[in-house]
């Protein structure tokens, strides 16, 4: 019996590492990031949304495809996104492991916060273009002063920006051990990790784009089909905007009868 116990007993102890291997992995930070960045952009999509139902209207069938294309959107700006964080946490000093764990929770705030006022800033422009980030997005970055004063004057700027830092440390917090536990990932793991995401941003740059062909016929299906930041980004590479999605034109035909 005593010989049976002990050979019942092995193949426990040959998987501990695996489990011990596996839960340090899920306590990284950048398995925490994704997780945060794919529950703000699901919760972001979904308040656009509701925003835009009264006027937009439409099947259901397109609401679910604009969600089920949006989930690969945000995987694919996810790809490249992640990939600093991962070689931030790759250089982390492991010989410091109360220092590293201090700056994955740091590092954890600030890109919440971060996320968090760019999940806002998408509602406000989206409440105002019925869009997600464009090139006018980017034509703000040149008067920042003029739309931060209006942004002053028309929203509680400090009590939003306080909200976000307190809904960034909470779970930063909270998570405290994970960032310990998250020692525990070797460099070479960290290494793979970091190779995984230039894999899968090289890709998203070759497979995925944000000018891709329509989803649905509605507008705002379509838009919400995107991700705001790979939007954002793709507006100030390309330097341009669809001139007729938010301009009034006339067919092509009537257009040369009236010049003629």
């Amino acid at each position: 019996m005593p010989l049976l116990e002990s050979t019942l007993e092995q193949p426990t102890l040959v998987n501990a590492p695996r489990t011990n291997a596996r839960s340090a992995l899920a306590s990284s930070l950048s398995a925490r990031v994704a997780l945060s960045f794919l529950l703000l952009s699901l919760l972001t999509r979904m308040a656009l949304l509701a925003l835009s139902l009264p006027v937009a209207g439409g099947h259901p069938g397109n609401w679910i495809a604009a969600f089920l294309v949006g989930s690969i959107s945000d995987l694919a700006t996810l790809a490249f996104a992640l990939l600093p964080v991962a070689l931030f946490e790759l250089l982390l000093p492991p010989s410091w492991p109360r220092a590293s764990a201090l700056l994955r929770g740091g590092a954890f705030a600030f890109i919440t916060f971060t996320l968090l006022f760019t999940a806002a800033s998408e509602v406000i422009f989206w409440q105002e273009f019925g869009s997600r980030f464009n090139f006018i997005a980017v034509d703000y970055l040149v008067y920042t002063r003029e739309v931060l004063d209006n942004i002053r004057q028309s929203y509680p700027v400090g009590p939003l920006l306080a909200l976000f830092a307190a809904m960034a440390l909470v779970p930063a917090f909270f998570w405290r051990q994970h960032w310990r536990d998250a020692n525990r990932i070797s460099r070479r793991q960290r290494a793979t990790i970091v190779l995984a995401l230039m894999v899968a941003g090289c890709l998203s740059w070759s497979l995925w784009n944000s000018e891709r062909p329509a989803v649905t016929r509605n507008h705002y299906a379509n838009e919400l089909a995107g991700n705001g930041i790979y939007n954002f980004f793709s507006a100030y590479r390309n330097n341009e905007l669809n001139y007729s999605s938010y301009y009034p034109t006339l067919p092509a035909a009537e257009l040369g009868s009236q010049l003629q």
